[in-house]
């Protein structure tokens, strides 16, 4: 099964629609650590990331994506703001001209995501931040790809290697960020950027188990 534009759509409104919904626990996750303002920021840059995709007339998926990154920086400008946007404008750069695509495609956005992520926060797996949990999932991913796996069962393992991933970051000392000020107090407190990954993965494993279904 070939992804189009319609599934592109409904993919990032499902992402939109989860941000929504849990903005006040990432405002309550991120108080404790942050500045407080993830939960806003969220749901407003997916709420501009979704609008352009929807609003779009254009077939090319990867065009779309960087026009929904541009959205997502101008509505959200805050640091996982522009990590979001960026992750937006590399996975559609790495899908450029295609008006279709498949899970062997959406491996290569979210790798092309996830170093876009490392070189912008100048981060990496093991500092309390995203990676932590969006790597693991891109992991679980790319093996269910290799492996010739459907969207549902591959997004299934992906979401639970997120969350996984962001279970452990309660062990970890933060190294970036406001966070990073807590160093031992930030112990035993989840990152809320890894929460973000993990609610991404969590809608998009709900919305390919519809189609599934």
């Amino acid at each position: 099964m070939t992804l189009a534009m319609q599934n592109i759509q409904a993919m990032v409104n499902c992402i939109r629609d989860a941000m929504v919904a849990n903005q006040d626990y990432l405002i309550e996750l991120d108080q404790a650590l942050g500045d407080g303002d993830l939960g806003l920021s969220m749901t407003k840059g997916f709420t501009e990331a979704a609008k352009a995709i929807n609003e779009s007339e254009s077939a090319d998926i990867g065009r779309v994506l960087v026009q929904a990154g541009m959205a997502f920086n101008n509505a959200a400008p805050s640091t996982m703001g522009t990590l979001m946007a960026t992750a937006f404008i590399r996975a559609g750069k790495s899908v450029a001209g295609k008006q279709t695509i498949d899970l062997g495609d959406l491996v290569d956005m979210g790798e092309a995501a996830v170093k876009g992520i490392m070189e912008r926060g100048k981060a990496k797996v093991g500092e309390k931040t995203i990676l932590d949990a969006l790597v693991p999932a891109m992991e679980a991913l790319k093996a269910s790809n290799e492996a010739g796996e459907a969207y549902a069962p591959a997004f299934e393992k992906a979401y639970a290697a997120s969350q996984a991933g962001l279970e452990a970051t309660k062990d970890m000392m933060a190294e970036h960020g406001r966070a990073r000020y807590y160093r031992e107090k930030a112990i035993g407190k989840q990152d809320p950027g890894a929460t973000v990954a993990m609610l991404v993965v969590k809608a998009l494993r709900e919305y390919f188990a519809s189609l599934d279904g």
